[in-house]
């Protein structure tokens, strides 16, 4: 990593929520929906960053977490590793990736054809498949990532799992601007989302985005730092005050203008894994 303005993600998350420009091609949770999960740890399938997938649809996690893995260990490759020449590890590594990013082809189109994958999803992980351009997340502004990011630099309660959080995502140590600078990102971040201006984020809720948020948080936080108990609720009812240079100032609660009547939804266990799972991912739901 180069400097700050070039940070990368290092975990992939993925989810059956699809957000597009155009309503009719969305797909969103419902806020009575239960959540479905599994996150798989770094090396598993041989990928190089952990993965997490989330979904309202106990079967579509077997197409997740097949995409989730093809595009773990494409992470690893670079077009060098074709070239004659190339050390063999490494076009071994690179030829792997290429036969999982066929074998989460093929899942993605099994499912289709069978009726248990919903075709917006279909069409979105079909997508992330061939893209061969870069696979860099925008981490500041994409709400998947952004929101457990910038949970930890915000919400009361949350600020002492900041630093696993921000190694977790972002896998190395600040230096003190670059903390100022995240949390200032995080200040703004959270007022988008308090606003529900759902315009100037990515991939984020057009309707109800507090309460999608809370829901989101309360599962994806404990999958990203597995210490904590299992769906801890999370609540934007109260933020730590933090100045607009992003340094904290105190940490009394902020009035939330969301008035809390939802509570998320305790999800239940999952009784069984879908068929082809190993031993080597955890479940949750």
């Amino acid at each position: 990593m180069a400097g700050n303005n070039t940070r990368e993600v290092q975990l992939v998350i993925l989810t059956d929520r699809v957000v597009a420009p155009v309503a009719s091609q969305s797909r969103e949770w419902a806020l009575h929906d239960n959540l479905f999960s599994m996150d798989l740890p770094a090396g598993y399938e041989g990928g190089v960053r952990p993965v997490v997938v989330i979904a309202n649809r106990i079967d579509h996690l077997a197409p997740l977490v097949a995409v989730g893995v093809a595009m773990s260990n494409r992470l690893a490759v670079d077009e060098s590793d074709w070239d004659a020449g190339a050390d063999p590890y490494r076009f071994e590594r690179a030829s792997r990736a290429s036969q999982l990013v066929n074998q989460a082809m093929a899942k993605l189109n099994d499912t289709r054809l069978a009726g248990t994958l919903d075709p917006l999803v279909y069409t979105k992980l079909r997508a992330l498949l061939l893209n061969k351009g870069s696979d860099r997340v925008h981490f500041s502004k994409d709400w998947e990532y952004a929101a457990p990011l910038y949970c930890s630099m915000t919400v009361e309660g949350w600020a002492e799992y900041e630093t696993a959080m921000v190694f977790r995502v972002l896998g190395n140590h600040r230096s003190e601007d670059s903390e100022r600078q995240d949390r200032r990102r995080a200040r703004e971040f959270m007022q988008l989302v308090r606003s529900g201006r759902h315009n100037e984020l990515l991939n984020a809720p057009s309707t109800n985005m507090v309460e999608l948020t809370e829901k989101y948080l309360t599962k994806v936080m404990p999958l990203i730092l597995p210490t904590l108990r299992k769906d801890q609720p999370v609540s934007l009812s109260k933020l730590i005050t933090v100045t607009p240079r992003g340094g904290r100032v105190t940490s009394g609660p902020e009035k939330s203008v969301h008035d809390k009547k939802h509570r998320p939804t305790r999800i239940s266990s999952l009784t069984a894994l879908p068929a082809g799972f190993t031993a080597g991912a955890r479940s949750s739901g």
